[in-house]
């Protein structure tokens, strides 16, 4: 286990419009999102219908669901024809035992293929008297078994899994069956818990519908999914009632039931093949709700009946419709926030608010007192810097103290201890607890902070983006540190005898752990560690205990970089996720995990309490963490679902048992997301709270502007015991009861409206209304232009002017620049805000994050003298230089700035950026032991190597050990980037000799291609089909024609002896492979090995 391209846009209000339209579908959710009420995700019910199947003997009533048109010329089957691979199939029932007497086998057992005739079927895709592509679900005993077929080869035996629990008590269960074919498990799951799975090798073949079909062989019915009954007349079917039918073409993970069985699914959801939520309500058929293109199911000749909703509400699954599950509604306590970053209830309950400025912020009675408790001379001009997180003392009722991790203008992060003494913190009561030797860079300040049932307090460091750092323990950064809480070190710190900065540390390995969280009742410290940048990255929970390396770069949550058997020493992650896992469809990969609290309150059903909740600040989600009874993580599950947390930055069990967590708010691009303190609560499915939807018009006007409101939208899912109210506050002093109010303003200035509404037992306020009342002011960004390009190095400078019809030319002081670094739909602060100047310059850094998907946007709000702000946002562009880093033999990982990557990589650098590449020495993955022979620009194992114009390549060459470079088998190698279907990749060499005769030699060719290889001095175009990269085409030497034989081609060349000694080469080549889409195969996806 491990511990661990736009124009500018002026954006009035200080609202903001993304200046990347397709950015992101989270953004659009999220305006969504903004327009209403929070309380929108927590709506009860989202189904308002069923069917109602019946056992009627030779005509029993079902519904067919076409997945093969049972022809032999081509293959037309729909998308819900599973069973090639791993499927899913889930569906809610209800029934009773007296309608289904077909006998068990005991429940818990793995039984031949002749139990399943015996069933009540629900599902039924066999081929009756045919053969072995079939499955099927269905009740045997009251329990659910799950059939699968041999196959179309008759590969496997027939199988049936019979489950454990009793699921025909009259009430709704939700069933979900899982075949993962690449172990051949078999899975029940019931209520989204594992019911029952079968051993591993139970089914793997190929069980969809055959390709050729069976034509009349199969009857009527063989080509289709039968619901709620059986394709023969002598296997019993099913009585009772079916609801959201689902199919999948992936065999889907525990954590992925659990957090969906319950709620309707997005469509387009990835890997949703068919969706029959049968809302229809009346008819013969119930439509495929995926987006897929799934048939409907139509009814057969004895149609099932349809159960409502309005008649009873016990006819239907109980599924929600939004974001949360059942039962739970999100509401916002506080709005008037600035970059908020944590927040910890006090026992009187009160809460401390940080805000990254510096400010600690009282929230109170429902309100934010206006005089902050603290400021802190933080430095927040740059990047992540600033105040990053409090924790109270376990004694804060009776000494009042509290701990604040921030960073000086030394600049270095500290701790330090204040006292709150009634509503404030004397900055004279600072006691400085630990102070970081190690300056503070930009970013990966980490920042947990924790404080045990000993007194000792942890404090979790980032590596600063040094990631070779985290394993160097001559430095605090990358580190659990643990203290006593007046700074001295516990004398039973593995290192405590070592003195500084050894003595503190309890762990190392560790990348930006951002927060921890300590449960009293079980001695529980957990930490999250935010995980590396690409979509194969991990997010990482851990579980604190002993001293321990957590293993960053070395290991990332299940995968060991340094080779087989490698990461033995180091602690595995208690849970981990990876940042392409769990995602709806065409979101992007990403993560940066945010630890949470345990939550035990009874206020929370059973069924979610003693779980851990942590959030992704990336994501926009909010996942539970599942416990055994040592305490284990065994899985997690989607809570609340992306992007409706926002940026969460912090979460904590509230006073009233609910759970409260902190958003930090979108700061570039796309809808406004204000920063907030939002509350998640259960209020149970039969008193969902009522629905706040608040709208205006127009929204901003020269006063006196009247303004027309509207409460169109609210609703109450659960009506009374009252009708519905309305109270408007329009932010000038004004109230309005209306349900549709005409207020008028009278001053210019910035207001905020909310609408309340109440059914006489619950209410709920609305998402703000910003209205502006008067002109703001008009900005002209002088510098930068739009999309102007930059490189690593090159310095910015930014200038400003800015008019407003009141106030005339607007002095300096009316003037704030931020600048952020845009990292796919996250931002990054990276300076300012730097206020009172009109122009601004800075400098593109050259080392620090990573340049991959990232771009600089300038940011300058401009405000006048009635409050009303504009906000102006220049998007830079960077300018790229693609790497091709590669091993000889590829598939050695390497190290890119301190992070492993799996090779071939193809890197999106900046130009000019300075990478740290780096080797491992030795690599075992492959059998026989290799040794790092040479980097083939020559460079040590670890090197800096700058991204030039035009991009480049590296390639680590290993051989056997005590053999050079010069002997490595084809030592200097390197692999095609992937730049598009008509881009070539140049492949750098290293530094050739004059004269030296080299083979070149192109591998992964299909059968039958024809390949063609070149060599050139500089970058060149390939003529023959026509190059991008246009440099003294004259230089290039090219073969001619070259057969593929096994796979590959080859073609011996003397380079010139006028070539100058160490100068670099570059090699390319194209294909005519008829194995590859278009018949034309460029360097992308072959490899070229240069070999002496």
């Amino acid at each position: 286990m491990r511990l661990g391209d736009a124009p500018v846009r002026a954006v009035p209000a200080m609202s903001r419009a993304s200046l990347f339209g397709s950015s992101s579908l989270a953004y659009a959710a999220l305006l969504a999102l903004a327009s209403a009420s929070l309380t929108d995700v927590a709506r009860a019910q989202a189904s308002s219908a069923a069917l109602a199947f019946a056992d009627s003997g030779p005509a029993p009533t079902s519904a067919v669901i076409a997945v093969d048109d049972d022809v032999a010329a081509g293959d037309l089957s729909a998308p819900c024809d599973v069973g090639a691979g791993g499927f899913t199939l889930e569906l809610w029932i209800r029934g009773s035992g007296a309608q289904h007497t077909a006998p068990g086998a005991g429940g818990s057992v793995e039984l031949p293929g002749s139990a399943w005739p015996t069933a009540h079927a629900l599902l039924d895709r066999s081929l009756p008297g045919v053969g072995g592509a079939a499955f099927g679900v269905g009740i045997a005993g009251g329990r659910i078994r799950f059939y699968t077929g041999a196959g179309a080869s008759g590969a496997d035996a027939e199988h049936v899994l019979e489950g454990r629990q009793r699921v025909l008590d009259g009430a709704w269960h939700h069933v979900a069956c899982v075949r993962d074919a690449s172990s051949g498990i078999k899975s029940i799951y019931i209520d989204g818990a594992l019911d029952f799975a079968s051993a591993s090798g139970a089914s793997s073949a190929d069980l969809s519908y055959p390709n050729a079909g069976l034509g009349g062989a199969a009857g009527s019915l063989g080509p289709a999914l039968v619901v709620g009954a059986a394709k023969s007349a002598q296997q019993p079917d099913f009585d009772g009632a079916i609801d959201e039918l689902r199919a999948w073409s992936v065999a889907r993970t525990s954590g992925q039931i659990l957090a969906s069985y319950e709620r309707a699914l997005p469509v387009a959801n990835a890997g949703l093949v068919g969706a029959w939520r049968c809302e229809e309500g009346a008819g013969a058929f119930a439509a495929d709700t995926s987006g897929a293109g799934s048939p409907s199911a139509l009814f057969g000749a004895s149609a099932p009946a349809w159960l409502l909703a309005a008649q009873d509400p016990a006819n239907v699954a109980l599924v929600s419709p939004g974001a949360l599950p059942p039962g739970f509604a999100q509401s916002v306590a506080l709005d008037a926030l600035v970059e908020p970053t944590a927040f910890r209830f006090l026992p009187d309950g009160r809460a401390l608010i940080a805000e990254r400025s510096g400010r600690v912020r009282l929230y109170a009675a429902g309100a934010l007192v206006a005089q902050p408790v603290l400021e802190l001379p933080a430095e927040t001009s740059s990047a992540e810097r600033g105040l990053a997180t409090l924790v109270l003392d376990p004694d804060f009722a009776a000494n009042g103290w509290f701990y604040c991790y921030w960073t000086t203008h030394a600049p270095r992060n500290r701790v330090s201890r204040f006292t709150l003494v009634g509503a404030s913190a004397a900055l004279a009561s600072e006691f400085v607890v630990w102070e970081c030797p190690t300056p503070a860079l930009f970013f990966h300040h980490g920042g947990g902070l924790a404080i045990d049932a000993s007194g000792h307090l942890y404090i979790a460091t980032g590596e600063h983006f040094l990631s070779s750092l985290a394993q160097d323990l001559s430095v605090q950064i990358g580190k659990l540190l643990r203290v006593n809480t007046d700074g001295s070190i516990p004398a039973d710190n593995p290192l405590a005898a070592q003195g500084p900065p050894q003595d503190a540390l309890w762990g190392a390995g560790l990348r930006n752990p951002f927060r921890m969280h300590y449960d009293a009742p079980s001695g529980a410290l957990w930490l999250g560690d935010v995980g590396g940048n690409g979509a194969s990255a991990w997010e990482e929970l851990a579980l604190v205990g002993a001293p321990a390396d957590y293993g960053w770069p070395w290991q990332e949550g299940e995968t060991c970089w340094l080779g087989p058997g490698a990461c033995t020493s180091l602690a595995f992650p208690a849970l981990a996720y990876r940042h392409d896992e769990d995602l709806d469809a065409n979101a992007t990969p990403g993560g940066a995990i945010v630890c949470g609290p345990l939550v035990r309150s009874s206020a929370f059903p059973l069924a979610y309490r003693n779980q851990l909740y942590c959030g992704d600040f990336a994501r926009g989600e909010i996942r539970r963490v599942l416990l055994d009874g040592s305490g284990a993580p065994t899985t997690s599950a989607i809570f609340l679902r992306a992007p409706h947390a926002g940026t969460v930055v912090d979460l904590d069990v509230g006073p009233d048992g609910a759970l409260w967590y902190l958003v930090y708010g979108v700061p570039v691009g796309g809808p406004p997301e204000p920063a907030q303190l939002r509350r998640i609560a259960y209020v149970g499915v039969a008193a969902a709270p009522p629905l706040a939807v608040a709208s205006a018009q127009p929204a901003s006007g020269m006063p006196p502007l009247a303004v027309q409101f509207s409460s169109q939208g609210s609703l109450d899912p659960q009506p009374g015991p009252a009708a519905l109210s309305f109270a408007w506050e329009f932010g000038d002093g004004a109230v309005s009861s209306a349900a549709d109010p005409l207020h008028v303003y009278a001053s210019a200035g910035l207001y905020t409206a909310r609408l309340t509404v109440s059914d006489g037992a619950a209410s709920t306020t609305s998402a703000p209304l910003s209205i502006q009342v008067g002109a703001p002011p008009q900005v002209q960004v002088l510098a930068p232009a739009p999309l102007s390009p930059y490189v690593a190095g090159q310095l910015i400078d930014c200038a400003a002017q800015a008019q407003d019809i009141e106030d005339g030319a607007l002095a300096p002081s009316a003037f704030e620049w931020r600048v952020l670094l845009q990292h796919d739909v996250h931002a990054h602060p990276f300076l300012g805000p730097v206020a009172g100047t009109t122009t601004l310059q800075f400098q593109i850094p050259k080392t620090g994050h990573s340049p991959a998907h990232t771009h600089y946007v300038v940011q300058l709000t401009v405000t006048d003298s009635d409050g009303l702000a504009t906000v102006v946002e220049v998007p830079l562009e960077p300018i790229e230089s693609l790497l091709a880093i590669d091993t000889a033999p590829s598939g050695v990982p390497v190290f890119v700035d301190g992070e492993a990557f799996p090779t071939p990589l193809v890197l999106e650098s900046l130009q000019g950026f300075e990478h740290q590449l780096s080797a491992l020495p030795s690599w075992s993955g492959f059998g026989a032991p290799l040794a790092f022979a040479c980097w083939s620009d020559g460079g040590a194992a670890n090197h800096v190597f700058t991204a030039p114009v035009g991009g480049a390549s590296a390639t680590a060459a290993y051989a056997a050990p005590g053999q050079s470079c010069a002997s490595a088998d084809c030592g200097y190698a390197s692999y095609g980037s992937a730049l598009g279907a008509q881009a070539l990749a140049l492949l750098g060499i290293g530094a050739p000799q004059p004269a030296a005769a080299i083979e070149l030699r192109v591998v992964g060719l299909g059968s039958g291609a024809i390949a063609w290889l070149g060599i050139s001095a500089q970058p060149a175009a390939w003529p023959l089909f026509g190059g991008v990269l246009l440099v003294d085409p004259g230089m290039l030497v090219y073969s001619t024609a070259l057969a593929a034989s096994s796979g590959s081609a080859s073609w011996h060349y003397t380079l010139p002896a006028a070539l100058a000694p160490g100068a670099e080469a570059f090699v390319q080549s194209a294909a005519l492979d008829p194995s590859v889409s278009g018949g034309v195969a460029f360097s992308a996806g072959l490899r070229v090995e240069i070999c002496p």
